[in-house]
């Protein structure tokens, strides 16, 4: 099929599921941007780490508390809070008191 000549691909540019690069980014393959990017902010963070620690040491605590829990989000994962239902009329009595033992722990 011409796209050059196609009234559809001229208005629309190209039709649904189609691209110019049907083989696309190898899977795994990062993005060269993005990769960049985060290697410029790692220099620039390992750069001025000391200049960031003199920075930190210098704020009041509560504005020093508040940068560190504000970075523990770039370290650590976040958290789910977990919601669990038992609905008793549907357990056995053997079932119960496993449950209960459990709890104990």
């Amino acid at each position: 099929m011409n796209f050059k000549n196609n009234k559809y691909f001229q208005e629309m540019g190209l039709p649904k599921g189609r691209t110019n690069n049907p083989h696309g980014r190898p899977k795994g393959k990062p993005n060269k941007v993005t990769t960049n990017l985060r290697q410029w902010v790692q220099s620039v963070l390992n750069d001025s780490r000391g200049q960031f620690i003199s920075d930190l040491a210098m704020l009041d605590p509560y504005e020093r508390v508040k940068v560190f829990t504000q970075l523990l989000s770039y370290a650590l994962p976040r958290l789910q809070a977990v919601e669990t239902a038992i609905n008793f009329n549907d357990l056995t009595d053997d079932q119960i008191n496993i449950i209960i033992e459990r709890l104990k722990d």
